[in-house]
């Protein structure tokens, strides 16, 4: 079902007008900065959720998610502790999806939601890539963003929320941006390396199947020197050379 969508999409794309869209100006990180160690950190979003305050304590709808979206970019555009590169590690959950009927209660269905999604982070990330050299995003597997009411054991990639990533990407390279590298994974998990401070990322739901894990059967089975990036995580982080980061934190997930 993803990938028959996603060849339509790719069709309306191919079907548009290239138009290079004017960015905000930026200046370009100076070369005495290093090159890599920011990271700003996403997840739990869940777009579509629509609560209010006398439900969950606090209001969260679109507009909501999209102000702390821009909250989190904004902290990241002006952390003073830069890197030429920047690493985005996306985890998921980014629609309220399908569980518990959810299509019926999202705000705009989850076609809307979605639509959203690529509406909005299409045009954050443009304006990221006019401040930074190169960006990487990192992106895991998901649990709410899947296409089922069912806990998948197997294929978790083929969910919604890999869908709208591939769509963002999709349009940022219409608009003529070039600078953004999508990385997707088939398996439970990432492992990358930041100023040789070894990272497993996951998102945490995704890795279940039939058979139960903990986080501590995980960490355990993790090489030496391998920290954990995982679920209900909206930071924007840079990782020193020494593989400490200095941290900045604020909540992305609905109702927090």
């Amino acid at each position: 079902v993803v990938f028959t969508i996603l060849s339509k999409f790719v069709e309306q794309i191919l079907s548009m007008e290239k138009v290079i869209v004017p960015l905000l100006p930026f200046s370009i990180v100076s070369e005495e900065i290093p090159k890599e160690g920011l990271v700003l950190v996403l997840g739990d979003t869940h777009w579509g959720s629509n609560e209010t305050k006398e439900e969950c304590g606090s209001n969260y709808n679109f507009d909501v998610a999209e102000r702390r979206l821009n909250y989190m970019v904004e902290k990241t555009l002006t952390n003073p502790l830069q890197s030429q590169d920047l690493k985005v590690i996306e985890l998921l959950d980014i629609t309220k999806g399908l569980l518990h009927s959810s299509e019926y209660l999202s705000e705009g269905g989850i076609t809307g939601a979605m639509l959203k999604i690529v509406e909005v982070y299409s045009e954050v990330y443009a304006k990221l890539s006019n401040k930074y050299n190169n960006i990487d995003v990192i992106i895991t597997n998901s649990n709410h963003d899947r296409t089922t009411q069912w806990v998948s054991s197997h294929m978790k990639w083929d969910n919604f929320g890999i869908m709208v990533y591939k769509m963002i990407e999709m349009l940022l390279k219409a608009k003529g941006v070039n600078n953004i590298t999508f990385k997707y994974t088939m398996k439970e998990h990432h492992l990358i390396n930041i100023n040789s401070a070894n990272i497993f990322v996951t998102h945490a739901d995704a890795i279940r199947s039939y058979k139960a894990h903990s986080q501590a059967a995980i960490r355990s089975a993790l090489p030496d020197g391998f920290s954990v990036i995982h679920r209900r995580t909206g930071c924007a982080n840079s990782c020193s050379d020494s593989g400490n980061p200095a941290q900045h934190r604020g909540g992305t997930e609905a109702g927090s």
